[in-house]
């Protein structure tokens, strides 16, 4: 079943026991999120937002309005899915809706540094039977009042019951704070929200990791409190981010022109100034690029999981003056790319996130 987005997706949600697919955080709107990719909530259960579109609605560059699904212009449907904002406007999508339960389970544990490697050994524990709809986020940071911590995000799709079993392994490692709750579902990515408040100016990266170990949760530590301590970008973090992605990475690579279908961690770096510090956007991205150094270094990271999630990629989504990274991120599905883009936006009117050159 699908509806056509209008602004009422949590109506469905209480009114019908629907959802479509969410982001990470409630600022996430929703066809920029599905077209970069689409990693949500539910990705462990339903794959990538873009694999639960149906149909667009696509304004050209000439000006042009069409319609692009499986029948018609299925290039263009098929490069919009992944392709981001490089062939048009979306002003309408057609999109899946799924069963959902009313609330879902989420917690809150917090400890202290000297936690850090007996959380990541159990964290790499669950992960040998980690469920479809479970999640957990480790967050590397500050608690708001100035103290290094580790926060870990638990979330279940399911009772309070059910989740409490499937964590309460992490309650008996002495944290700090342990937050059980069951929330509305609409709500749960309103739980992110700190992370991206108004009022700063953040640069992010991202990286995939083969594997999860403590020695990398070391490393990645290390670099970004030796940020914080060092300068005054005291909001920044590094998210780990552990989904079963195994769904999103069973679709074949070019079914979609989205490439990044990788089954491994996924590590959010953000180093955040407030923003009237000069010069902080330019620290910000050698800042960003010092802690996802380390971060691949400790984890062998290969030049393509090095690309990270595209929608989490600031430092080189912008880039306009080569396709370097367009091609990087793309992969092998960059050729097809640049004949949709030949046909579609020759002269390369839409060209500010990942741009793709049209083949000649």
């Amino acid at each position: 079943m699908f509806f056509r987005y209008h602004g009422r997706l949590q109506l469905i949600r209480r009114v019908l026991g629907l959802s479509a697919m969410l982001g990470m955080a409630s600022q996430v709107g929703v066809i920029g999120h599905l077209i970069g990719g689409g990693l949500g909530l539910s990705v462990g259960e339903r794959g990538l937002a873009l694999d639960n579109l149906i149909s667009a609605k696509v304004v050209l560059a000439n000006g042009d309005i069409v319609t692009a699904n499986e029948a018609e212009h299925s290039d263009l449907f098929w490069a919009i899915r992944g392709g981001g904002s490089n062939f048009g406007a979306i002003v309408e999508i057609a999109i899946k809706l799924h069963d959902q339960r009313r609330d879902v389970y989420s917690c809150t544990f917090v400890y202290a540094p000297e936690k850090l490697q007996d959380v990541f050994k159990e964290v790499i524990e669950w992960r040998k039977t980690q469920a479809t709809d479970e999640l957990i986020f480790l967050v590397l940071t500050l608690c708001p009042e100035g103290t290094p911590v580790l926060a870990l995000n638990a979330r279940k799709n399911s009772d309070f019951a059910s989740g409490e079993a499937s964590f309460s392994r992490f309650g008996k490692l002495a944290p700090l704070a342990n937050m059980p709750c069951q929330i509305p579902y609409e709500d749960l990515c309103s739980l992110s929200d700190p992370y991206v408040a108004n009022g700063f100016a953040r640069v992010a990266n991202s990286t995939y990791v083969k594997e999860l170990t403590v020695d990398l949760a070391q490393q990645a530590w290390d670099a970004v409190m030796d940020v914080i301590s060092k300068t005054s970008a005291k909001g920044s973090y590094v998210i780990f981010e552990l989904g079963h992605f195994a769904k999103m990475a069973s679709v074949p690579v070019g079914a979609t022109a989205y490439a990044q279908r990788i089954n491994s961690p996924l590590a959010l770096i953000q180093v955040e100034y407030p923003k009237d510090v000069a010069g902080s956007v330019a620290e910000a991205e050698e800042l960003v690029n010092k802690i996802k150094g380390a971060i691949d270094l400790a984890a062998s990271t290969s030049e393509t999981e090095g690309y990270g999630y595209p929608l989490f990629s600031d430092v080189i989504s912008r880039v306009t003056d080569t396709d370097k990274y367009a091609k990087g991120i793309f992969g092998i599905n960059y050729p097809r790319l640049q004949q949709v883009k030949a046909k579609y936006d020759p002269n390369m009117v839409f060209n500010k996130w990942f741009p793709i050159r049209p083949s000649a």
